[in-house]
Order: structure tokens, then C-alpha cells, then sequence
């Protein structure tokens, strides 16, 4: 169990941060909708805290490399609780300060996740855990999390106001940093951080890790449509909300449309952690997108019954939960040593990229257009995008081979992935 102690602390340590933030999902958007009754600047916030997160996302990666993964994460965690705490106790004097806040945290949390799987590649490796199954786990806690926290984060919206369940996401993000402080420890042999007389030149390393990314079919393909349903993603948190208030006008009822969906998504988890090794994963992920994409934005626009939507939320959560386990296990696998911080930065900068683009564009098209015409606008988007992989079937199949070991890469140099190639024919 030794070698598993760092990775069950991380776990710990995420399931903490994550459990603050879902009970805090939709304190601030609930805050500026009830203060001001404006969509665009609700949508406003949103992109104001996920464009910092992209671009730390983008250009944090050598930073990560230059620190240390586990230093930064420390650091990011404890700095990111301090201005959380700063928004629930400055928002009466304004929207600026309370979006000046917001930046701030969205880069900090920007670095300190990202900083945090490059830690967890390296406790898995140590810990002899198959990756996906891994990835499966990480993302079954985190639907366990968004099930309990969500319903539990509307009523103490409801009942305490959106401050008090800002000020729990603050506190868990001190307790997620003191956790990777006093538990999670660099493996025996690991080096955190690339040595004073390795290290490249800023603008070299960041172009090393785009290379890389758009030299590889498969993950250029992905990160593509990620930016285009995570786009929709964000629609559909502006969505909700605007139904709820639409529909009953009270908070309790967004944690309960959240909850539905990580409910189907929990059962999932359970059967895709105990067969992800066994299972199709491309035609796993094309009918997790068919079944669980497009429908969750339609429903908003033909009915007012909460039931309907909760089952429709629902049955969208079971079958996109292996999606998320799915492209995890393939970032992790594809990463060399000498890469990750800057392949997983820049897939996820792309990828979110399209998250603040959602939040001003959702916004936007709520306000001027209505509910229904921005749920079937979005839902449409969203069933384009996730035709990618049946349009490109002969390079997404990929995902149902295991991957090809790839060499550690040197930090100096701009390794190509060998992508062109046909795959190793055993199954995964």
C-alpha cells in the first residue's frame, strides 16, 4: 500500500476541492441573476472565469515544468482560497472587484490543475493502477461529488445565500492544498521539475507543446470538438438557471437538475471502472455522445415538467459517463515525462477554450432570443459536433487499441509522435 499513498491522498485532496466547487457551481451566476436580472452579464462572469483558466492553461505549462508540479499545486490551491474567500466578501461593493477576483482565481485554478495531473501521472506509475481504470475512478468521484454537492450547494443558496457557499469553495480549496502539502509526496526517483541547466527557452518549450499535439491526428481531431461541446457546456449552465427561475423561481431546483445528471453518471462509473478494460472504446464514445448530448439541450425547449427534464438529465449522465475516463486515459497514456505539462496544457486550453466563447455567446442569444431558440440552437451545435468521430472513424478507432509506449521526452527537444503509423493490433 505504500506506493498507493500518494495517489489515494490526491484522490482525497480532489474530492475535497471538487466537493467546495460544486456546491459553489452556481453561487455567482445565481448572485448576479438575482442582483442585476441580466443573462449577458451572468454569462459575462462565466467566460471571466474560464478565459484566465484556458490561458493559464496555454501559457502556464513551462511554468510548470520551471516550479515543480506538486510546489505549484500547493501554491496555487492555498493562493486560489484567498481570492475565492475575497469574492463572497467584496461582491457588495460592485461587479468590478468581484470580477477582478474571478481572473485572479481562474489562473490560479488554471495552474493548479493542470500542475495536479501531471502529480497524478506520475502517483499512478508508482502505484502500478491501470490508467483508465484510474480515470474511471477519478471521474466516478467526481459525479458522486457534482450528485451530493450539487443539490446540497442550491439550498444552501436558498437558505444561507450564494456568499456562504462561495466561502465553502474557498475552504476547500485550503484544505486540498494542505492535503498535497503533508501527503502527497514526488515518488522515489521522480523529478518534479526540469533541472537550471535543461531548462528551454519560455517560447520554445510552449511551441514544443502545440507541436506536439497538432502533429497527432487522433488529438487534434478530439481537441477540436471539446472546444465545440464544451462551447455548448457552458450554454447549458447558463440554461439551467434561466429555466429554474423561468419555471419556479428558486435556487433549490438547479442543484436537483445537476444532481440528476452526476446520478447517472455515478451508476455508469460503477459498470465503466469494472470493465474499462474490456469494452469498446470508440463505439463506447460515439454512443455516449449520441445518447447523452444533443437531448440534454432539446429537453430545456419542449417541456416545463421538471420530472421530464430530470430523467432526460439523467439518462444523458449514464451514457456520457466513459467519455470523460475515455480521453483521460488516452492524455495519460500519449504523454512522455518530458511533455506532459505541456500536452495536457494546451489540450485543455484549446479544449476549454471554448467555455468563455460560451459563456458571452449563451448569454447573449438567451438574452435577445429566449430560452427555447438558444436550447435548440445549442443542442443542434452540439449533435454537429459529435458526428467528428463517426466522420472520422479510421482515425478515432484508435482508442481500441492500446497504446504504443512512447519514450520519455527530453525537455530540449521538439519530439514528434509517431501518429501515421497503424496502432499496435492488441486489444485494449
Amino acid at each position: 500500500m505504500t506506493n498507493k499513498v500518494g495517489l489515494v491522498g490526491l484522490l482525497v485532496a480532489e474530492t475535497v476541492s471538487m466537493a467546495g466547487s460544486r456546491i459553489a457551481a452556481f453561487a455567482v451566476s445565481w448572485l448576479v441573476l438575482i442582483q442585476t436580472g441580466d443573462a449577458v452579464l451572468m454569462g459575462l462572469v462565466g467566460t471571466a472565469a474560464a478565459l484566465p483558466y484556458v490561458l493559464a492553461a496555454a501559457f502556464g505549462a513551462p511554468l510548470i515544468d520551471r516550479i515543480g508540479a506538486r510546489r505549484l499545486t500547493i501554491a496555487s490551491d492555498l493562493t486560489n482560497a484567498v481570492l475565492i474567500a475575497g469574492i463572497a466578501l467584496t461582491y457588495r461593493f460592485g461587479i468590478a472587484p468581484m470580477m477582478t477576483l474571478i481572473v485572479l482565481a481562474g489562473i490560479t485554478n488554471g495552474l493548479a490543475d493542470h500542475a495536479r495531473r501531471v502529480v497524478l501521472s506520475a502517483q499512478i506509475k508508482v502505484s502500478g493502477v491501470d490508467t483508465a481504470r484510474i480515470t474511471s475512478i477519478y471521474d466516478g468521484i467526481s459525479r458522486v461529488i457534482t450528485l451530493v454537492g450539487a443539490p446540497i450547494g442550491g439550498l444552501v443558496i436558498a437558505l444561507m445565500g450564494s456568499p456562504t457557499a462561495i466561502l465553502i469553495n474557498a475552504a476547500s480549496f485550503a484544505i486540498c492544498g494542505l492535503i498535497m502539502l503533508t501527503i502527497v509526496r514526488n515518488p522515489p526517483g521522480h523529478i518534479d521539475k526540469v533541472a537550471d541547466d535543461e531548462k528551454e527557452p519560455y517560447l520554445v518549450a510552449l511551441r514544443g507543446g502545440f507541436s506536439y499535439v497538432w502533429r497527432d491526428r487522433l488529438l487534434t481531431g478530439m481537441v477540436l470538438m471539446l472546444f465545440v461541446t464544451n462551447l455548448c457546456n457552458q450554454i447549458h449552465n447558463i440554461l439551467i438557471p434561466l429555466w429554474i427561475k423561468q419555471t419556479f423561481d428558486n435556487a433549490a431546483g438547479i442543484g436537483t437538475i445537476a444532481a440528476s445528471f452526476a446520478l447517472g453518471a455515478v451508476l455508469g462509473n460503477i459498470g465503466m471502472a469494472a470493465l474499462v478494460t474490456r469494452i469498446p472504446k470508440y463505439m463506447t464514445l460515439v454512443l455516449g455522445y449520441m445518447i447523452g448530448g444533443s437531448p440534454r439541450f432539446f429537453i430545456f425547449a419542449l417541456t416545463d415538467d421538471l420530472t421530464v427534464l430530470i430523467v432526460v438529465i439523467f439518462v444523458a449522465g449514464f451514457a456520457m459517463s466513459s467519455i470523460n475516463p475515455i480521453i483521460g486515459a488516452l492524455l495519460l497514456d500519449k504523454a512522455p515525462a518530458g511533455m506532459q505539462a505541456r500536452l495536457f496544457g494546451v489540450f485543455t486550453a484549446v479544449a476549454w477554450g471554448g467555455i468563455p466563447v460560451g459563456g458571452l455567446v449563451g448569454g447573449w442569444v438567451a438574452q435577445e432570443y429566449g430560452l427555447h431558440v438558444t436550447a435548440i440552437a445549442t443542442g443542434v451545435l452540439y449533435f454537429l459536433a459529435t458526428l467528428t468521430p463517426v466522420i472520422g472513424a479510421k482515425t478515432w478507432r484508435q482508442l481500441d487499441y492500446k497504446p504504443v509506449p512512447v519514450p520519455d521526452a527530453e525537455p530540449e527537444t521538439d519530439a514528434e509522435p509517431e501518429t501515421d503509423t497503424e496502432p499496435s493490433p492488441a486489444r485494449a
